[in-house]
């Protein structure tokens, strides 16, 4: 018989995602694994020894799944200003910049924080995009399930073979000494060349990108923008050769054979309608990061037709350089404002089973369901079952 105690968590309302919202449910779990999901009376028939705790005017949901994160970003808070003509590319230069100014005890302090901020928040699983080392052993954690995206650059199409070379043998040193799952994370159309590009998508593992996050980023693969050529110049990192493909983002990384199934692209903020076509047959994850575009002011996606489309979309915090901090419960909140008409189930499932199904986590988190991740979250449900999705960040 097994020694492990049984819980038995009770509330006025279950939300399982692949089920409607139980009313008068229970979760009874053991040694952090579910049991059973259903009406409190059956828990409580089936699992008599269970330790009953009732959650009164509580909704129990799973935990989240934060699907794209910068936790190197974290000394970051308030310190990267946009004036009125300021755009994503000028942002980028200060990151750049205060970068390098930053210590690595400042560094390894703020992202504990960040770390800290995700789990009190409710975030079970993290995908994060990794540009620094330090940042993996702060990740050894039982508490968070991470999933480590490794940011790839590179504009110089001579290098490409080197640095592709150089990151699948890193990768694979990391995946014998780590319990975390790591992958590329190619970081930007206008940030790293074709040639490496499609080395990244040759190898048809799963990877993370930004992609069509900005108006400057849609201009520079149609004809070129300034502001980057400057960036990549400053850094060293200019192809001389390089003409515009003129194509659209999503385009562009179709036809260099990263949008798929397995792939998760972040923003998506300027898509057309033309590219519509390719993202229903390619079928891309989508990770929004609503606050982030609001504060970078590049806009909103078209979050409405990607669900038409029937693709999977999750939520993402990104970094504290471009939000106020990395709770997804507030990203939640900030969709229902900035949708009010979205279905309250489908943002809880963004949340939820959408980012652990990205991730490839979607046997162990994103639903309450049996033999799943007992890590559960417990809010408020004054309104109704989704009452925590009113109110909060904006």
């Amino acid at each position: 018989m097994s020694s492990f105690k049984l819980q038995n968590h009770s509330a006025d309302w279950i939300l399982p995602v692949v089920k409607d919202p139980i009313k008068n449910g229970a979760v009874v779990s053991s040694q952090d694994s579910i049991l059973f999901v259903g009406d409190a009376g059956e828990a409580s028939t089936l699992y008599p020894e269970a330790e009953k705790i009732h959650h009164a005017e509580k909704s129990i949901l799973p935990g989240l799944v934060n699907a794209h994160c910068h936790l190197n970003h974290c000394t970051l808070k308030n310190r990267l200003p946009l004036r009125d003509d300021e755009t994503l590319f000028d942002w980028i230069g200060k990151v750049i910049s205060e970068k390098t100014e930053t210590s690595e005890d400042e560094k390894i302090r703020a992202t504990l924080e960040g770390i800290q901020q995700c789990k009190e928040s409710g975030t079970v699983a993290l995908a994060d995009i990794i540009t620094e080392p330090f940042v993996l052993s702060l990740l050894e954690e039982p508490d968070l399930t991470t999933v480590c995206f490794h940011e790839t650059t590179g504009f110089l199409p001579e290098q490409a073979e080197a640095i592709f070379l150089e990151r699948l043998s890193y990768l694979e040193e990391l995946q014998r000494r780590s319990a975390m799952e790591h992958f590329l994370s190619p970081h930007s159309p206008y940030s790293i060349s074709r040639e490496l590009l499609e080395k990244i998508a040759r190898t048809g593992s799963r990877t993370s990108f930004h992609l069509a996050e900005s108006r400057e980023e849609v201009e520079f693969l149609k004809k070129g923008h300034p502001k980057m050529e400057q960036i990549l110049k400053s850094l060293g990192k200019w192809d001389l050769k390089w003409k515009p493909p003129g194509l659209s983002p999503v385009r562009y990384f179709y036809d260099v054979g990263l949008l798929r199934e397995n792939s998760l692209a972040v923003h998506m903020v300027c898509v057309g309608e033309e590219d519509y076509p390719v993202l229903e047959k390619s079928k891309p994850n989508i990770a929004l990061c609503l606050r982030s575009n609001t504060h970078l002011r590049n806009g909103l996606p078209p979050v409405r037709d990607y669900l038409e489309l029937g693709l999977n979309l999750c939520l993402g915090t990104d970094g504290l350089g471009s939000n106020e901090d990395l709770s997804l419960l507030n990203e939640m909140q900030y969709v229902k404002k900035c949708f009010p008409d979205l279905d309250d189930a489908v943002i809880l499932q963004m949340a939820t089973l959408g980012g652990a199904k990205a991730l490839g986590l979607e046997e162990q988190f994103g639903s309450l369901e049996p033999g799943k991740s007992g890590k559960f979250m417990v809010v408020g449900c004054e309104g109704g079952p989704y009452g925590f999705l009113v109110g909060g960040s904006g």
